[in-house]
């Protein structure tokens, strides 16, 4: 806002000082172009070229912000969709790891019941080995009515 109005200030000065020394600025002189001299106002000859640029300076800065607003809007865009396909991938990721635990889950379970029932039939081996002379002195050491065998 300051910038604003010290920016006013200073070209209501200029048109001022431009308005009171008109004659002065548009009184013609001899001006060399250096292979030629001609007869014509020098303040307007200095004035001229000092207004265009007063207009194409701001056309060119209003050009570049919208240039740089245009790629920083790419870029923001790019980086959103960057980020959503960092957030999805994390989501497989973890549903991932999710199926993973669970089919690991299922395999020991797995392992562990095929375990059991080995365990089952090696002790039903190792008794039908052992005949009927072992299942007799377990009946003869249990103590009466616990065995059942």
């Amino acid at each position: 806002m300051i910038r604003k109005i010290l920016l006013l200030t200073v070209v209501s000065l200029l048109a001022v000082f431009v308005w009171l020394n008109w004659s002065a600025l548009s009184a013609t002189t001899p001006i060399s172009l250096g292979w030629v001299t001609v007869q014509a106002p020098l303040g307007l000859v200095l004035m001229v070229p000092l207004l265009v640029l007063c207009v194409l300076l701001p056309a060119w800065a209003i050009s570049l912000q919208a240039r740089v607003l245009r790629d920083v809007r790419v870029i923001t865009k790019a980086l959103q969709q960057r980020e959503l396909a960092e957030r999805e991938e994390a989501s497989r990721l973890v549903d991932l790891r999710i199926d993973f635990l669970r089919a690991l889950e299922e395999s020991v379970n797995t392992v562990a019941a095929s375990i059991g029932e080995l365990e089952d039939r090696m002790e039903r081996a190792n008794l039908l080995l052992r005949g009927d002379d072992t299942a007799g002195s377990l009946r003869a050491a249990a103590p009466a009515g616990t065995y059942k065998g």
